[in-house]
């Protein structure tokens, strides 16, 4: 999958993960979105699944269109190798890593990872890719959203 944004200094960077890596990068997602949820709400683990689909829901349809980044041929493009996670007090940090010391930082408060991983969702049922890394409720919530959405 190819990501293209830009960064604080106004380049733009493009970068591409495998399928493969992004999975896994779900995975350790979804568990730190519910840990999180958990330790600040007290919820019980079997309410997990309600609260999160409830949760993306709302970051799906509090979701603003932004203009696409649209790269040019002379940016630079790497393939990312690895992806460090950093989680403080609700907030996360990718760092995005490719060779020779390629790197990019995005930073996201809950609400915009969710909003992000709403995205991404969407590019692997637009690319008919597996759903088998997804978390039921986001798999759920995705689907309600656009129904919510539809009836509006």
């Amino acid at each position: 999958m190819r990501l293209a944004g830009v960064t604080e200094q106004g380049d733009t960077v493009v970068v591409w993960i495998t399928r493969r890596l992004l999975d896994r990068l779900l995975s350790q997602l979804a568990e730190l979105l519910e840990n999180a949820t958990t330790q600040v709400l007290g919820v019980n683990p079997t309410r997990t699944h309600a609260m999160q689909s409830f949760a993306q829901q709302a970051a799906q349809l509090a979701s603003a269109p932004q203009k696409p980044v649209r790269p040019q041929a002379e940016d630079a493009q790497w393939l990312v190798h690895s992806v460090d996670i950093a989680y403080a007090r609700g907030d996360v940090r990718l760092t995005l890593r490719g060779g020779d010391a390629q790197h990019v930082d995005l930073d996201f408060v809950e609400d915009k990872l969710r909003q992000f991983l709403n995205i991404l969702l969407e590019a692997y049922r637009a690319a008919d890719w597996p759903l088998t890394a997804w978390p039921a409720w986001a798999r759920s919530s995705s689907r309600h959203a656009d129904s919510l959405a539809q009836i509006h």
